[in-house]
């Protein structure tokens, strides 16, 4: 039986970053708490535009789809990824392992939503519902390809790579909320601004 021999895996310097332990761990304060800050106001500015001009049953439409959205969230998975952090060590065949686990985790649960979605709608009495929580089941989607890869780059302290995925997949998911709001989009404009937002993280 062929074996993989584990590796550790450090906190490595990234090119052009200080090389001790305090100037790691203050670029990657510095990196992770300013995209933090620019990812959350891009995103309030684009919000405060966008409540302004959507009509309050469109927000209404879309918390009853956030019920669901908002338990299945809570299995998929970024837990298993998170953990990685805390391993002295880990090797090739166990992030693979890992990756292919969160894969097949959140199809299962893109599945289950889109089985629940039409009770959705007969609950609700709301066709749309349904329709909506068909699309939002990309989302689980992207879950594989951002939390393997996000909690390996917080284990080797780079920061500056979560930064910019942060910040420009903010900037991308407010320009569609805005551009779906003033072009009449409606709801779908809530739908689909998230998915932008989580699909360029993940790219």
């Amino acid at each position: 039986m062929d074996t993989v021999s584990p590796t550790p895996v450090t906190a490595t310097p990234v090119p052009g970053e200080p090389s001790s332990l305090a100037g790691q761990v203050r670029s990657a304060l510095i990196w992770r708490s300013g995209s933090q800050i620019v990812a959350q106001l891009v995103q309030w500015s684009a919000t405060f535009l966008v409540i302004r001009i959507l009509a309050p049953s469109d927000y209404g439409l879309f918390a009853m789809c956030q019920v669901i959205l908002t338990f299945m969230g809570m299995l998929n998975g970024y837990g298993l990824a998170s953990g990685l952090i805390q391993q002295k060590t880990i090797t090739e065949r166990e992030v693979r392992q890992l990756f292919g686990m969160l894969i097949l985790l959140n199809v299962t649960l893109a599945i289950i939503q889109l089985s629940l979605a039409p009770l959705a709608s007969a609950y609700y009495r709301q066709p749309i519902v349904g329709e909506m929580l068909r699309v939002q089941a990309l989302l689980y989607l992207t879950t594989p390809f951002i939390a393997l890869p996000y909690a390996l780059l917080s284990r080797s302290m780079d920061f500056r790579h979560q930064a910019k995925a942060n910040i420009t997949a903010s900037i991308a998911s407010a320009s569609v909320a805005l551009g779906g709001a003033l072009y009449g989009l409606g709801v779908w404009t809530l739908v689909i601004a998230p998915i932008v937002l989580f699909g360029v993280r993940g790219a």
